[in-house]
């Protein structure tokens, strides 16, 4: 699946305004499942889905090993990833918390923004 699409934009050159195709990128929406239940959503590319749904484990502390890992199944057309096997709730460091959306900016909305104005996580600034 392509990760972008042409569209007609306008664009500046110089002193003037012309209509031009330009490729941007797509992005669609990516449910997670672990064990049947949703981990998480994520706002990415079409593209690559399975290897973001095992990084996203892996980087979270999920899993340190990809032999943890027994079964990845992939549904294009519904945007979900499922995986099963030996699959932490936590990290050795607690529950990890799991956000209900993350864009594809890394941002994790508004909800995450709150808990830095709070100072739930220390002395941070927004």
């Amino acid at each position: 699946m392509r990760s972008y699409r042409s569209i007609d934009v306008l664009r500046w050159r110089g002193k003037s305004l012309e209509q031009v195709d330009d490729d941007v990128v797509k992005e669609s929406k990516l449910d997670i499942f672990v064990n049947d239940n949703h981990l998480v959503s994520l706002a990415c590319s079409p593209s690559f889905r399975w290897e973001l749904a095992v990084g996203y484990l892996i980087t979270e502390g999920l899993i340190t090993d990809l032999s943890q890992i027994d079964l990845v199944n992939v549904n294009e057309e519904a945007g979900v990833v499922a995986l099963k096997g030996s699959i932490a709730e936590g990290n050795g460091q607690g529950t990890i918390q799991k956000p209900d959306l993350i864009a594809a900016s890394g941002g994790r909305g508004t909800e995450w923004c709150e808990v830095k104005r709070q100072g739930a996580l220390g002395k941070t600034s927004v």
